[in-house]
């Protein structure tokens, strides 16, 4: 359980760390299987691409579902206790890998998750940040805004260095809700628009990068001050649980490692998403 210290931090920052949660051995066998998913065609793997036409990001979504490996660290019981602290009963609604390249590893600009996610009650979710590997500063660490967990903030899409129109930027996040709030498609339709959007804005990021701008429902860097920041790094292991509005990012990886993290985010029962019934997704405790 966490103590009543870091139920206060996490009430007044928005955000509160543990270390050490995942065992080295339960560590490499999660590394050992995201290197099988980045190899299967058929994991799901979204890569994005650089100037080079090297990869520079790869996310995996929805392993929870479909991976016991991954279903056990959801539901490892000291996250889950954590979570409870602060949420109360909770279920999972998204999980992804992000894997960020050696010297090459894409940059994560600002925002905050709620602005990507349909839930009805965004105050009532939140994230675990899991580092499967270190992740020092130069690795492309976590950076937040401490206390900006406390409402909205206006995103916009910047591509090239210029904002794209309101409207534009509106459509394309109506566009999120039709691929499955938090990259977690259900239907066939869902489905169906997240394959376009992986294509458009994966696959094609190889042949032209600038594309991969569009990816990024961002906070306007002007918004936030770099006094405001604080840098979060880590060691393979530790979870950072952070609110789904906390304002957070990270930079390139200009380390030679790869540095892959595994992000749960869970709401509370209380909470719904258009569509989808509570009971359609696990419980962040194991029945």
């Amino acid at each position: 359980m966490l103590t009543a210290e870091e139920r206060n931090a996490f009430r007044r920052d928005g955000f509160v760390k543990r270390e050490r949660v995942l065992s080295e051995e339960a560590l490499a066998t999660c590394r050992r299987r995201t290197e099988t998913c980045m190899e299967d065609a058929g994991s799901g793997a979204i890569f994005r691409y650089g100037e080079s036409g090297d990869p520079i990001h790869c996310k995996i979504p929805q392993l929870a579902e479909r991976d016991d490996v991954f279903r056990g660290i959801a539901q490892h019981s000291t996250v889950a206790e954590a979570v409870e602290d602060l949420l109360g009963p909770s279920r999972i609604f998204r999980d992804v890998v992000i894997v960020k390249s050696p010297l090459a590893g894409a940059v994560v600009h600002y925002h905050q998750d709620a602005a990507y996610w349909d839930i009805d009650r965004p105050d009532l979710a939140l994230s675990a940040w899991i580092a499967l590997d270190d992740a020092p500063q130069e690795a492309g660490c976590l950076q937040v805004v401490p206390g900006s967990h406390r409402g909205a903030t206006e995103h916009t899409i910047l591509v090239g260095g210029r904002k794209l129109p309101d409207f534009v930027t509106r459509s394309l996040r109506r566009a999120t809700s039709l691929t499955g709030t938090g990259d977690n498609p259900q239907t066939t339709r869902e489905k169906a628009f997240a394959a376009l959007k992986t294509f458009a804005l994966g696959s094609v990021t190889r042949f032209v990068p600038s594309l991969n701008d569009l990816n990024d429902l961002r906070i306007d860097p002007d918004q936030v001050s770099p006094e405001s920041l604080v840098s979060l790094p880590a060691h393979a292991g530790d979870v950072i649980f952070f609110s789904s509005w906390l304002i957070h990012g990270s930079a390139v990886n200009s380390s030679p490692n790869l540095r892959r993290a595994y992000i749960v985010s869970y709401m509370a029962d209380a909470c719904r998403v258009p569509g989808r019934p509570v009971s359609a997704f696990l419980p962040a405790r194991p029945i």
